[in-house]
This record gives structure tokens, sequence and C-alpha cells, in this order.
């Protein structure tokens, strides 16, 4: 090959590789502004899930304070008449406490006392589907010699899961978190593809200069998780986790006058959408 060959193909190698580059470039994501992955965010959602870590206690409490947790579990069922809540309550009380027992106390008020402060369980039937859903909250204080260690509500009372509507020790205090929503009470249908919607939130100082990267790398790592436990009907296996769009933005939050400032304490807030796809066992 001549010398001039030689640098031709040189040529061509390098142009290549400067072509590969600006579409890796032009494809690349940008986690330093709100923004999406580029793909498509389906219309025909089945399945959602919530995750909001926005609303958490501190890890680190302070004496004579108390600290509530809160939680609703919803699930679409076939029928109200007759349903067992118990799983959608054990759902509901595992987040809620999960909220509260993270909190620790100093060691002057230590250590934390937790009860359950309210319960409800109820379905819905005005609706196709209808929903069952469960809400509880709990509460936990670093208490100092002078507070109250409130006793709170037992467990419930035998059969009284599958009683509704059931309401004990009034509302809840403050807004309840959905922390999982499933839109969906049977398995995949074999074979077939359910979209669904897995939003995550988390609290940030302020919005500004947000990094997203970190934040949807743990709403996706989760929605992994939900999609690994969503069953196949009989006869199919699951495939592999597939996205279908990442969406991620801030929402500054109202300062203690209710003026939203851009540097003000902030939510992030992510949504994954993907497919949950059951395909027929080889």
């Amino acid at each position: 090959m001549t010398q001039w060959h030689h640098e031709r193909a040189s040529t061509h190698r390098i142009a290549s590789v400067l072509f590969v580059a600006l579409i890796l470039s032009a494809c690349a994501v940008d986690y330093t502004k709100p923004g999406n992955s580029g793909g498509t965010t389906p219309t025909n959602v089945k399945r959602g899930v919530t995750y909001d870590q926005s609303r958490l206690p501190p890890t680190v409490g302070v004496c004579g304070q108390t600290y509530s947790g809160r939680a609703t579990v919803r699930q679409q069922v076939f029928a109200c008449a007759g349903y067992d809540y118990t799983d959608l309550y054990d759902r509901a009380l595992a987040s809620a406490r999960f909220q509260t027992q993270r909190v620790t106390c100093p060691e002057a008020c230590a250590p934390r006392h937790d009860w359950i402060d309210f319960r409800h369980w109820s379905c819905v039937d005005l609706f196709r589907p209808m929903i069952a859903h469960a809400a509880v909250e709990t509460k936990a204080i670093c208490p100092r010699p002078q507070d109250a260690k409130p006793a709170g509500l037992a467990a419930p009372a035998a059969g009284a899961l599958t009683r509704a509507p059931n309401d004990e020790n009034g509302p809840a205090s403050g807004p309840i978190i959905v922390v999982e929503e499933i839109g969906d009470a049977t398995a995949v249908a074999c074979p077939a593809t359910d979209n669904s919607e897995f939003e995550y939130s988390e609290n940030v100082a302020t919005c500004q200069g947000v990094n997203y990267q970190p934040f949807v790398q743990r709403a996706v790592r989760l929605a992994t998780l939900h999609d690994q436990s969503v069953p196949c009907a009989t006869g199919c296996a699951k495939a592999p986790f597939r996205a279908l769009n990442t969406v991620w933005t801030c929402e500054p939050q109202p300062d203690n006058q209710g003026v939203v400032r851009p540097n003000n304490p902030g939510i992030v807030r992510v949504k994954v959408y993907y497919a949950i796809q059951c395909v027929r066992s080889p």
C-alpha cells in the first residue's frame, strides 16, 4: 500500500471516530438540569408505584419532639365484599414504621418511644376497577422525663382486617404519603406486556446545581426491584427489565412565608416508565 493509501485510510479512520464521537455526544444525557432520557412515555400505564422519601423525618431526633410516619397502600381488586386487608395493612405499617424508626434519639432522651396512632382500611366500589386501601400513621418521640408515652393502638383484633370500612383514632394528623400503589392485583398475562410507572421523590437543600444522576440511578434501581416482584402467569417467564423513558425535575418548596424562591429547599422527582414483559417459557 502506498503512503497515499495509508494517509487516506488514516483520514477515514479519524473521520469515522469523530463521527461516532459526535453521535455519542449528541445522545449523551445531561443530568445537570431537568430533562429525560430521550425515550417514549407510554400513555397506557397499567401499574404504578409511588416512593416518596421527601417527607421522611430526620435521622437525629430532638428531645421532646414527636415525629410521624404515614403510609397508604392501594390495590385494584375484583370485589370489595369479603376482601382481606391483611397484606395491605402489613405493608402500610411497615412503611410507616420505617419512617419513624429511622429517628435516633440523643442519649439524654433515649430510647425512642414508638406507637401506632391511626389506621384505616376501606374499599371504594363506585368505580371499575375497585380500589382497596389501608392507611397507617405511626408516631415516635424522644421522651423527656415529663413527656407522655402513649400506648397507641394494639394489633387489629382477629377478623378485623376482613371488615371495612375501619377508622381508628380519627383522621391522620397530616397528609398521607402513598408509598406504594399497585394498579393490578393479578399477575401479568402470558404472554403480555404491562406498561408501568415508578415515581421517586427525595428532598434536596436547593434545586440549583442539582446533579440528577444519583437520583435517577436510585429510582431505576427501585423500579427494577418492582419489576422483579410482579409475577407472570403460568407458562411465562419475566423478560429483562426494560426502561421506556425516565423523566426528572426539581420543585422548589415554599418558605415559612409561603414564597417559592429558586434557592429554597426542593424536592427532586424522578419518573421511570418501563415495560413489565412476560414471555412464554422455552
